[in-house]
């Protein structure tokens, strides 16, 4: 039960960092959007699928926590060369304090009771208020939680749907908060939203490397510096 407690108190805390950073002046990054950043004081990377950039203006590092926005490379860099996603929608990560391993992945059988409560609800509401958020579906994949859920309260982003797709999972002592929001008149469907959740989720993943047992990192994904570069001893 102390356990639990202590990870239910993580996803109060993602909830508030994640509502103060959406909200939060732009924070001087510098550049053009990339396709992924690394964030916090221990370096965690977030990774966007094909044609997504990070938003630096909406983006913010406070090296305990960070908020992450990425849309459209074309859009965010102002050149149609940096390319664009096949589905058209914002993504959202947020990295929590450190704390407990495997919060997440040691909570998944009681993570659907948890959002289903009123608590759980009140984490997922902008306003606070369970009342304005529904749960429409949840399950775990994994070690990743995945919900879609729709909150009516006030102050949504203009254009952007009141439904969304998010994913928990564990990044060595952090918790990841990963979401897809829709634009309205798109034409997405939940489907697609959570195919794009899936592959956001794959990318961060592969972004962050779990130690071997011999506690040695292996790379991340490879890429072109992986296959030209000899391999640390």
């Amino acid at each position: 039960m102390q356990a639990f407690g202590q990870r239910t108190a993580a996803l109060r805390t993602l909830a508030a960092v994640a509502a103060m950073l959406a909200v939060a002046s732009c924070v001087g990054i510098g550049g053009g959007g990339g396709g992924q950043l690394a964030v916090t004081t221990d370096a965690v990377t977030v990774a966007g699928p094909r044609g997504f950039c990070v938003d630096p203006e909406a983006t913010t590092d406070r090296g305990t926590t960070a908020f992450v926005l990425m849309g459209n490379c074309a859009a965010i860099n102002g050149s149609r060369m940096a390319g664009q996603p096949a589905e058209p929608a914002i993504l959202t990560a947020a990295i929590s304090e450190p704390g407990a391993p495997d919060a997440i992945a040691g909570s998944l059988s009681t993570l659907p009771e948890f959002f289903a409560s009123a608590d759980g609800r009140r984490v997922l509401s902008r306003s606070g208020d369970p009342e304005t958020v529904t749960v429409d579906q949840s399950f775990a994949e994994g070690a990743v939680f995945y919900l879609h859920a729709t909150d009516a309260s006030e102050g949504a982003t203009p254009g952007v749907s009141d439904s969304y797709w998010r994913a928990y999972f564990d990044v060595g002592p952090r918790i990841a908060t990963l979401s897809v929001l829709t634009l309205d008149g798109s034409g997405m469907g939940d489907d697609q939203a959570l195919a794009l959740l899936r592959q956001f989720v794959a990318a961060t993943q592969a972004a962050n490397p779990a130690p071997a047992a011999d506690g040695t990192v292996p790379p991340a994904g490879g890429g072109f510096l992986g296959r030209i570069l000899p391999a640390r001893t």
